[in-house]
């Protein structure tokens, strides 16, 4: 998230902004126009008592209790995310979010070529992040552990493959190009490598999900996640946003043997998939919306005779009588007996 922020921080003094300011932990408020920061403006309650306007970006990584804390100074809220939670997705029925979709593709942006490979045909892919690097561009190679030089599917075994098969291959590249980062190595590092892969002097780098959010390369054109049934759907999606940032066709490589049913859902649901919507449907379907008046964003709701999905029509259609006062006065009693502080949960989006 602190690379997240620093990238908009920089984008807005590009844009012309002067009156803003980066806050991370430990940082004090200078009191400027506009706030850039991370999870740590929640703890400065002077600073969101203040603002009058909120937006977070990937607000699928903030949980219910933290938005709460920024929606109890009443600022006006708004929430960006490429893969909306399926919690928000049941509030915006309920009629607690109104929802704006962009459906169109952002200008000048290729094709993203989303596959589904099993690992006897990696050579496959290895010829794909070849070609890719060839052409000038670089490569995200994402495993879902950080492990060690023995562990499969391990981040660090990870670099260990990539760097020897450049330096046996006789190749153009070799083990400089080839760096490792994640939620292990040290904020300075992580800035560091950062930099250097946005400025192509890292050619390939190995990660684990850390790299979901925040890093902005177009020159990125292929990522291959290996062990890609062991990710969430949204975390693939998230991983497809890195590498369709630029002109150039793009390749999302999903390496994984499955046989678990839920698994084969959410890769199949990824190769088909075209916006972030399609995505929280199907997150839906599969892990349910968690609870109104829960911290919970995941499970079976409250919901004892329809669905979120197949009966969404109905459901604003009660919702508008709701809305038009047409429920008697005890409703609100009765849902301050059943749930009591809990309730104020519901209006957490």
């Amino acid at each position: 998230t602190v690379i997240l922020a620093e990238q908009h921080f920089h984008n807005l003094i590009d844009m012309g902004w002067d009156d803003v300011q980066l806050y991370t932990a430990g940082c004090e408020d200078r009191g400027t126009a506009i706030t850039v920061g991370t999870h740590a403006i929640l703890g400065d309650e002077q600073l969101l008592a203040s603002a009058v306007f909120v937006t977070v970006d990937e607000f699928q990584r903030t949980g219910v209790s933290q938005r709460a804390i920024i929606q109890k100074s009443h600022p006006h809220f708004l929430l960006a995310s490429a893969t909306p939670l399926p919690r928000s997705m049941m509030i915006s029925v309920l009629g607690g979010l109104s929802v704006s979709e962009i459906r169109q593709q952002p200008i000048q942006r290729g094709n993203v070529i989303v596959r589904w490979v099993l690992p006897q045909k990696r050579d496959g892919v290895y010829s794909i992040v070849e070609r890719e690097l060839n052409k000038g561009h670089q490569a995200f190679i994402i495993y879902p552990r950080i492990g060690d030089e023995e562990q499969e599917q391990s981040a660090v075994k990870g670099l260990r493959e990539w760097s020897q098969r450049y330096d046996e291959n006789d190749s153009e590249f070799d083990a400089s190009d080839v760096a490792l980062l994640t939620g292990k190595t040290s904020p300075e590092d992580k800035l560091d490598i950062f930099r250097q892969f946005k400025e192509g002097h890292i050619r390939i780098l190995i990660s684990t999900i850390i790299v979901e959010v925040g890093i902005d390369c177009k020159n990125a054109t292929v990522a291959v996640v290996v062990g890609a049934d062991k990710f969430g759907l949204a975390q693939l999606w998230q991983i497809r946003g890195r590498v369709c940032r630029s002109e150039d066709t793009s390749f999302l490589l999903l390496l994984a043997e499955t046989s678990n049913e839920t698994s084969i859902a959410r890769l199949d649901t990824i190769e088909r998939a075209k916006t972030g919507f399609e995505i929280a449907e199907h997150d839906l379907r599969l892990r349910g919306a968690g609870e109104v008046f829960s911290t919970r964003q995941t499970g079976l709701p409250d919901l004892r005779w329809c669905s979120l999905v197949d009966d969404y029509d109905l459901m604003i259609e009660a919702k508008e009588t709701v809305q038009a006062g047409s429920v008697g006065s005890g409703v609100r009693e009765m849902m301050e007996l059943k749930y009591g502080k809990s309730l104020e949960l519901g209006g957490v989006v």
